[in-house]
């Protein structure tokens, strides 16, 4: 039998049986076919020492035979000592791999003609759980399955004074008040309603450690469970690649274990994929390399792809950092633990230890009122899950911050580990010391832990540090067979990471000035360091002096920038207050009426709640951004001084305020359950539908039973046909347009239904009934020629202006990349003599033609020059959606940036008002240096508005980004093992004959590579490989194609040339491998790119 086989079986067997702990070890290793001789005194196991080890493997060999006969399994027990092979564990033994293997050998072989692909995602899906398995060893977080909750959030929630969570709440702020939930989903819940039903894609989402992964695995579990076939893919693997070439070159190659897969097995993967069945589980979208991960998912989620249900976890900062939201996904987000399933994962916990009484003293210790603090912090699965461990190590002792956890827990894994691999206090603090600088250069460089570099940084400790369990290695670079490791979870890399910045000005450079910033990274603004930075104000080796230097910079940040950047280094100021408890004692020498801590906790609930300003007599509020943001900080600062100051500012608040409390009314309908007599039911009302048709009166009534077939009868053929015959009938206006919306609800992409709308928007005369059938052309036939030439018909000649308004926004739903399209939005832009059609068509052209520059010109005209407030508030909130990389967003910064002035603000509020919320968001994710230059104009892009006065093919961007290329050889640096060429093909993508391109590229390769001397004589790409072939004792070469997008004959050649040379293309076309695409727009490119030199070989 196969290995690898026989431990996959057994991983199945001990997930469906719930095997934990010392159990799940038993069965391991008394079931595992290479210890079948031995005795159990011989087996390995981590209770080595313990007193009455016979004892406990005999009790757990006992409950495992209990669980197998509840299989099917057959145990007889006889009185005296057993034969050999009678004993009851060797008789489960026997029925295991005889009787039981076979079965399961079945259900996940692949047969011999054709791929039983259910049997190889089965199958794939259990080996990548063994691997997480093995990445984090037994850690409970990941076999404890207290229910978590699931919320999915409305669309752009509002939250009042009233919303406001009580101060105590803490980590309640990271969940959303009952407002903004839509409704609440516990673990059964959630499985039987979202994911056993059609629906759209889902984004789950949370902080670390909350259970996202766990979600995933257990929607794949239960996927297995049906005709529904699940792919799991680790984001952090795909390296640059998009889900379509990962899954061809990496994923289907690594499963069916062919080298590679054949022409005809991908084409049946992707006709797989169309049968609707296929799940992709991507996990971890914080984990990719990517500037903006999101927006490189929904680039990714196109074609045969896109046939597929798609469930991504991302960590909350992450998600929430992205402006640009994916398209067709519902994003549900992770709840805190409440109160009372915090004991309930305690209970749980000690009782798969053995040793319920100790979970009992902890649950009590946290009902103790100086406990509440670190109550609030483990209503997270996997920072309760340290805690337990932590107190069983150590009972009594409770930690006060995330970095007093994180350090204790590593003080007792040594102690769990000391039996089996000994350490000195010395050897750990330095094996400690080796691993806070591999986490830190993994996160400064972006990079995956490849076993080069993990050598390189930790030496001789790497051996140690893969014993005690803080490495693992959780997948092989595809391309060289390497491992990767990561660390036992994302939040040690952090941990360690905290521990090795040495200085504060890592964060926030020492040499900043508001007229001049540093070319050093603004850490302090960037989502995935702003965890480290608050492990290391909770670190206990670090001065309290030095982190208050650090609060009072963070405080007194000059950004230059209308003080954007300012707010986001406060509102980290205040939560990084929370992470210390001595820090009170330390500002208490300041010579103010507050300390520095209570400065700041007033500021915050000032900027959140308003103040009452006495000259004016009245209640400032400050901008919603503001407000919001503040609001949410309120929470993750010092809650007793929150609850000291809001007390005292409480009579003040519901005094002068009279607007703190708003009402939000919510309208609920439904219907009730009759799904087993639907059919009946529609035939009844087709019935008398037929008979209405000569009754007087009738149109009441049609209009009713039509409303009802629109609420009951998606995609069934008589329901169309009777509503097509009724809007062909009746001489009722309002009727048929009833009629024209059930039919929108029912018929998506039915060939009747959409000629029959055609006929209505063509033939009618009353314009409300033609918007409302335009309208539902954009519901039932995206991308349909006849649809998009009807759109373009009434966009052309209609006379009402509402109905091309809705032509103009139809046509973007419906034809996506349509050239005909295209042109005609355009036209709409540059001839409409209303603003709102202007928007309207701007957005739409955004749809079918992301980042068109004429679309975000016309949003900035509308916002600039409208004096209508709700189309500003329109067209900005549809600008912050539409621009999605950073030169667009630094184009925006410079446009808006006059309106930001206290002229505009005194003259023009709204105007103020919308640029404001909009470059505040594009603050939340724009880099400050890019932002500053964008702000004092110091680059020189032109504004989109004048992009028609630009050449083609020179734009702003491409002057910017070949001034970067053209310096590449300078900034690129050899490797011992690699040397870099930097090729500018801006003339060579017009050549199509590939032997005369491989002329052309060789005469640039080898004027570099040996300069000064005779270039080699090349007649066809043969030739140009021999010379690379020959030019290979010195360093492997590693091309780099810039300053010109892939065209056919140069991608041609790039293929044939792979195998000798590796290459890079700097283009924004995804490519497939082993050819590597990095974005010209992405941030820190040469550091990427010199990543991808270092890990060649």
């Amino acid at each position: 039998m196969n290995r690898e086989r026989q431990q996959q079986f057994l991983e199945y067997l001990a997930d469906q049986y719930k095997f934990y702990r010392d159990r799940r070890e038993v069965f391991f290793a008394r079931f595992d076919p290479a210890n079948a001789d031995k005795p159990h005194n011989q087996l390995h196991l981590s209770f080595e020492d313990d007193l009455n080890r016979e004892q406990k493997i005999q009790y757990e060999l006992q409950n495992i035979g209990e669980r197998l006969k509840q299989d099917g399994c057959e145990i007889v027990s006889k009185k005296g000592r057993a034969k050999k092979g009678g004993s009851p564990w060797e008789q489960a033994y026997n029925w295991l791999w005889t009787v039981k293997f076979p079965e399961w050998e079945k259900d996940h072989e692949t047969p011999e003609e054709g791929i039983n692909w259910k049997n190889l995602c089965t199958r794939a899906f259990w080996e990548e759980k063994t691997r997480r398995k093995r990445a984090t060893e037994k850690g409970h977080e990941v076999q404890v399955y207290v229910p978590l909750g699931l919320v999915k959030r409305k669309q752009q929630p509002r939250r009042t004074g009233e919303e406001m969570p009580v101060a105590q709440a803490g980590m309640q702020q990271y969940q959303l008040t009952e407002k903004e939930i839509e409704e609440r989903y516990e673990h059964e819940k959630f499985l039987a309603e979202v994911i056993g039903n059609a629906g759209k894609n889902l984004a789950i989402i949370g902080e670390l450690g909350a259970g996202k992964t766990t979600w995933l695995d257990q929607i794949g579990q239960e996927l297995i469970k049906t005709e529904r076939y699940p792919i799991w893919i680790p984001l952090a693997r795909l390296q640059g690649m998009t889900l379509e070439a990962f899954l061809l070159e990496k994923w289907l190659k690594e499963k069916l274990g062919v080298l590679p897969p054949t022409p005809e097995q991908k084409d049946e993967f992707i006709e797989w994929f169309k049968t609707e069945k296929v799940w992709v589980l991507l996990d971890g979208a914080d984990e990719m390399s990517a500037a903006n991960p999101v927006v490189e998912i929904g680039k990714s989620l196109t074609g045969w792809v896109k046939q597929a249900r798609v469930v991504l976890s991302c960590r909350l900062n992450v998600w929430e950092s992205n402006l640009t939201t994916l398209e067709g996904f519902e994003t549900y987000r992770t709840l805190c633990f409440e109160p009372e399933q915090v004991e309930q994962f305690i209970t749980a916990w000690f009782e798969r230890e053995e040793e319920p009484e100790l979970g009992k003293q902890l649950a009590q210790k946290l009902q103790e009122a100086e406990s509440a603090r670190i109550l609030d912090l483990v209503r997270n699965p996997l920072r309760l899950s340290l805690l337990c461990q932590s107190w069983r190590l150590n009972p009594g002792e409770i930690p006060e911050t995330k970095a007093d956890l994180y350090e204790k827990f590593c003080r007792n894994i040594y102690a769990w580990k000391q039996d089996r691999f000994p350490t000195t206090f010395v050897q750990q603090q330095q094996l400690n010391q080796q691993l806070a600088e591999l986490a830190l250069r993994g996160m400064r460089e972006n990079v995956p832990l490849l076993e080069s570099l993990v050598h390189e940084v930790l030496g001789e400790w790497v051996e140690l540090a893969k014993n005690v369990g803080w490495l693992n290695v959780v997948y092989r670079d595809t391309r060289t067979d390497e491992p990767v490791y990561a660390f036992f979870h994302l939040t040690f890399q952090e941990y360690f990471a905290a521990c090795a910045v040495a200085d504060w000005h890592f964060f926030l450079p020492s040499d900043h000035s508001p007229e001049q910033p540093s070319s050093q990274p603004y850490r302090i603004f960037e989502s995935r360091w702003r965890e480290v930075i608050l492990l290391c104000l909770g670190r206990g080796d670090v001065e309290e002096e030095k982190k208050e230097e650090f609060i009072e910079a963070l405080v007194s940040f000059n950004d230059g920038c209308y003080q954007l950047y300012l707010y986001r280094a406060y509102f980290l100021a205040a939560e990084g207050i929370a992470q210390y408890s001595d820090f009170e004692a330390v500002t208490q020498f300041f010579d103010t009426e507050y300390s520095l801590v209570d400065q700041i906790i007033q500021q915050i609930i000032q900027w959140a709640l308003g103040h009452f300003d006495a000259n004016r007599q009245a209640w400032i509020t400050y901008l919603q951004p503001i407000e919001k943001t503040a609001q949410t900080f309120l929470g993750k600062t010092k809650q007793d001084k929150v609850i000291q100051f809001l007390s005292q500012n409480l009579e003040l608040m519901l005094t002068d305020r009279e607007d703190w409390e708003k009402q939000v009314n919510q309208e609920l309908s439904s219907y009730s359950n009759i799904s087993e007599t639907e059919q009946m039911l529609i035939q009844e009302i087709l019935a008398y539908l037929n008979w209405l048709q000569s009754y007087s009166g009738k149109e009441k009534l049609i209009y009713q039973f039509s409303n009802i077939l629109g609420t009951l009868s998606s995609g069934n053929e008589l329901a169309i046909s009777g509503l097509l015959k009724a809007i062909a009938t009746t001489e009722d206006e309002e009727t048929r347009r009833q009629a024209v919306l059930s039919l929108e609800k029912i018929a998506p992409g039915n060939l009747e239904a959409i000629s029959g709308l055609l006929k209505v928007i063509a033939t009618t005369e009353d314009e409300e009934i033609r918007r409302q059938g335009v309208w539902s052309l954009e519901k039932i036939a995206p991308g349909n020629p006849e649809a998009i030439a009807a759109l373009l018909k009434v966009i052309a000649t209609t006379e009402d202006e509402e109905t091309r308004r809705q032509g103009v926004w139809s046509l973007g739903k419906i034809a996506p990349g349509n050239p005909e399209a295209i042109a005609a939005l355009l036209k709409v832009i540059a001839t409409t003599g209303d603003e709102y059609t202007r928007l309207r068509a701007a957005v739409s052209l955004e749809n079918i033609d992301p980042g068109n520059p004429e679309a975000i010109a016309a949003l900035l005209k509308v916002i600039a020059t409208t004096e209508d407030e709700k189309t500003r508030r329109q067209a900005a909130w549809s600008l912050g959606k539409i621009i999605t990389t950073n030169p667009q967003r630094q184009s925006v910064v410079s446009a808006l940036q006059p309106h930001l002035s206290d002229e505009t603000y005194e003259n023009n509020f709204d105007l103020f008002k919308e640029c404001y919320n909009l470059l505040w968001n594009i603050a939340q994710d724009l880099p400050y240096p890019d932002f500053y230059r964008a702000w004092h104009h110091l680059d020189t892009a032109p504004h989109p508005e004048v992009a028609d006065q630009t050449p083609v093919g020179k734009t702003a961007l491409t002057d910017t980004l070949n001034a970067q290329l053209l310096d590449l050889p300078n900034q690129l640096h050899p490797t011992p093992h690699t040397t870099p060429v930097c090729v500018d093909i801006q003339h060579l993508t017009q050549i199509t004959d590939e032997d005369k391109l491989a002329k052309a590229l060789s005469n640039r390769i080898f004027k570099q590579l040996f300069p000064g001397q005779t270039l080699p004589k090349i007649s066809d790409c043969f030739d140009l490989e021999t010379e690379l072939i020959n030019a290979q004792p010195r360093p492997h070469i590693a091309l780099i194609l810039h300053n010109g997008d892939p065209q056919e004959s140069l991608l041609h050649l790039c293929q044939f040339l792979a195998p000798t040379v590796s290459i890079a293309w700097i283009t924004p076309t995804p490519l497939d491998a082993p050819l590597r695409s990095f974005p010209p727009d992405r941030e820190n490119l040469v550091s990427a790119l010199q990543s991808w030199l270092d890990s060649l070989v």
